[in-house]
C-alpha cells in the first residue's frame, strides 16, 4: 500500500505541481519545522520563539511611533546575515524610507528592492507577484509597510471622479482579503518570512472598546502570528534613570542632554495570536529602545541568563565563568571587554527557546 501511496503521490505532483509549489506529499516530508529570523530584539525574539516565522504572514500591529517600522528593519537586518544570498522586499506603503533608519539596522541597501508608494496599491502587489515568481525561494523577507496606508484602485478612481468625498468602504478589505487568498493560497509565501505592518483604528461606540486594524477581518484570520506593540509618553526613559545604560559600548554620546532628557522609551507586547506554538506566552512583556542605538537587550539577556542557570547572582554581585562583577552594568560592560558577551547571549537565547 504504502509504494502504490508513494507512486499516486508522484503521478499527482507531475500532473498537479509541475513547479513543486505547491506540493502533494505524506505529513511526514512535508510539515517540517519553520525556520526563524530574529528581529535583534532578545525580549520579542524569546516570546515568540525566535523570531519571525518563514513561510506565514505576521501582523505586527502598534501606536504611532512605536517603532514598528524599526522592527521590520532589523528583521531584514538579520536576514541578511544569516543568508548572505538573498534578497529582501520592502512595500513603503506610508512613503520613502529614511537613510539613517536603514543605517540604524545595519540593512545593506544593494540587497533590499523597495516598493515606494504605487499610483494604486494592487499595482505593488502584481509587481510582488512577478518579482516572487522569478525569483522564488531567494526572497527571505517581505514586509508590507502599512496595510492601512494602501490605497485600492477603486479608490483612487472613485476621489478623480468624485472628489475626495467619495465613498469606498470595504474596499480596502476586499483588496486585502484576496491578497492574502491569492499569495498564501498559491504558496508564493512560502520561503519567505511576510511581516504586513498594520495600524490601530479607535472602534466607535458608547462605551470603550479596544481598538482594530485595518484590512478587514481577513488581517484577523490569515496572519500566524500577530503582534501588538504600544507605548505611552509616560514610558520615556531619562537619562538619569539610565543606570549606567549609557557608559557601555556603542551607545550615543548623551553628554549634551540633561538627566531628564529622553535616551529612549519602554515597548509593551502583547500577543494577540499565536498558531504556530502550543507552548503559553505571558500576556504582556517588555522591551527598551534606545534612540540612535536600537533595542536595550542587555538588561533582558542577564535576567533570562540567570533563569536558565548560566548567570549567578548573589546580592549585587553577577558572575558568569570566570567573570564576577559588582553592579549589572559593570558585569555587562566585563563581559563585553573579556569578548563572551555575543556567545553568552546566544546560549541564553538557546536554552531560552530551545
Amino acid at each position: 500500500m504504502t509504494s502504490e501511496l508513494l507512486k499516486l503521490i508522484g503521478d499527482l505532483n507531475k500532473k498537479y505541481s509541475p513547479e513543486g509549489k505547491p506540493k502533494i506529499g505524506l505529513a511526514s516530508e512535508i510539515v517540517k519545522f519553520r525556520e526563524r529570523i530574529p528581529t535583534g530584539c532578545f525580549m520579542l525574539d524569546a516570546v515568540i520563539g525566535g523570531g519571525i516565522p518563514v513561510g506565514v504572514v505576521t501582523e505586527i500591529s502598534g501606536s504611532p511611533g512605536v517603532g514598528k517600522t524599526t522592527l521590520a528593519l532589523h528583521t531584514i537586518g538579520q536576514a541578511q546575515r544569516r543568508h548572505g544570498d538573498t534578497y529582501q522586499v520592502y512595500i513603503s506603503a506610508e512613503g520613502p524610507i529614511t537613510p539613517a533608519s536603514l543605517e540604524l539596522a545595519k540593512v545593506d541597501t544593494s540587497r533590499v528592492v523597495v516598493f515606494e508608494p504605487f499610483e494604486y496599491g494592487e499595482k505593488a502587489m502584481n509587481a510582488l507577484k512577478d518579482i516572487l515568481r522569478e525569483l522564488r525561494g531567494n526572497i527571505d523577507v517581505i514586509v508590507l509597510d502599512s496595510v492601512a496606508a494602501l490605497a485600492p484602485y477603486m479608490e483612487i478612481e472613485s476621489v478623480e471622479k468624485g472628489g475626495i468625498e467619495g465613498q469606498t468602504v470595504g474596499i480596502l478589505a476586499r483588496v486585502m482579503d484576496k491578497f492574502y487568498r491569492v499569495f498564501i493560497g498559491t504558496g508564493m509565501f512560502g520561503d519567505s518570512a511576510v511581516i504586513a505592518i498594520n495600524q490601530f483604528r479607535q472602534q466607535v461606540s458608547t462605551v470603550p472598546l479596544p481598538p482594530t486594524v485595518k484590512g478587514g477581518e481577513s488581517s484577523r484570520f490569515f496572519p500566524k502570528l500577530r503582534i501588538w506593540i504600544t507605548t505611552s509618553p509616560s514610558k520615556k526613559i531619562k537619562l538619569g534613570d539610565a543606570g549606567g545604560l549609557e557608559s557601555l559600548p556603542g551607545m550615543p554620546d548623551f553628554s549634551m542632554l540633561g538627566k531628564n532628557d529622553a535616551i529612549g522609551h519602554e515597548v509593551d507586547i502583547q500577543i494577540i495570536k499565536d498558531n504556530l506554538r502550543t507552548k503559553p506566552v505571558p500576556e504582556k512583556v517588555s522591551y527598551r529602545v534606545i534612540y540612535g542605538y536600537g533595542y536595550d537587550n542587555f538588561q533582558p539577556v542577564v535576567h533570562y541568563g540567570e533563569r536558565v542557570g548560566l548567570i549567578v547572582r548573589r546580592g549585587a554581585y553577577y558572575q558568569y565563568g570566570d567573570i564576577k562583577s559588582q553592579g549589572l552594568y559593570q558585569f555587562i560592560l566585563d563581559c563585553i571587554q573579556a569578548g563572551v558577551w555575543s556567545g553568552l547571549v546566544q546560549q541564553v537565547m538557546e536554552r531560552t527557546v530551545p
